[in-house]
């Protein structure tokens, strides 16, 4: 039985985490908007954050700016904080330029998100290495638009055999409209565009492939190989067997 209950909190350790990893892992993609209330007043004073919720969505749909009701909201000292969890309510909000002056008759400023999220960018996947860098950015800007910093990206693990490029799409229906088909045209090679996916946002050694740290916290030399964790000593002899292997527990660095 002690050996039971031995194992048990053994089993429990190691696949623990902290709570800074759980809030990292499973955080909104999707920045906030505040409602700052400029008049001299305090929070005991403001219509209560569902109040003001419930009056500035109101508004919204009168002007004709639709989004589902707003998914999360708080209060940040005299700041209110909405938010929302649609990419396409994001965007409404974003864009718009009718959000309300007063609320109850107190001035407010709207303070918006000043980037383009992650969420926003795609990717096109296996280009060629022959395919010139400037090139590939070219095509992709003269398909889509509002195409912006185009960029290759650079993986942490041995040589791809070929290269992949994200950037991000500031225009929404751009963004669906490249996406359905799923298919970009540069070169006379037809290739694959998906959007680009932040995976579950844990922090993980691409070194170790472990969760809990970072590749510069690794306090280990062996590189492993990201599917089979075997060790490679050289990449170019490095036979992986194609297994996945999910052994990827906590362990404090």
């Amino acid at each position: 039985m002690q050996r039971e209950d031995a194992v048990t909190t053994n089993q429990q350790q190691r696949n623990s985490l902290s709570f800074d990893q759980l809030k990292h892992a499973i955080s909104s993609t999707l920045p906030y908007f505040y409602v700052e209330f400029i008049q001299s007043t305090t929070v005991h004073r403001l219509p209560s954050a569902f109040e003001n919720r419930n009056m500035i969505g109101k508004y919204l749909e009168e002007q004709n700016v639709h989004i589902q009701q707003f998914s999360l909201v708080g209060w940040v000292n005299k700041r209110l904080k909405l938010g929302v969890n649609s990419k396409e309510d994001y965007m409404a909000l974003i864009t718009t330029d009718k959000w309300p002056t007063t609320v109850k008759n107190i001035p407010v400023k709207i303070i918006k998100p000043k980037f383009i999220l992650n969420c926003f960018v795609l990717v096109v996947r296996y280009v060629s290495h022959k395919l010139d860098s400037e090139s590939v950015k070219e095509h992709i800007k003269c398909t889509i638009a509002s195409a912006d910093n185009v960029k290759q990206i650079h993986y942490n693990v041995y040589e791809q055999k070929s290269n992949d490029f994200h950037f991000k799409v500031t225009d929404l229906i751009e963004y669906n409209t490249a996406r359905e088909p799923g298919r970009i045209s540069i070169a006379n090679h037809w290739l694959s565009i998906t959007p680009f996916l932040n995976g579950n946002r844990m922090t993980y050694c691409t070194r170790s492939w472990k969760t809990g740290y970072r590749h510069e916290q690794c306090k280990t030399n062996v590189q492993r190989c990201r599917i089979c964790l075997e060790k490679i000593t050289k990449k170019e002899e490095h036979m992986c067997t194609k297994v996945p292997h999910v052994i990827q527990q906590y362990r404090a660095p």
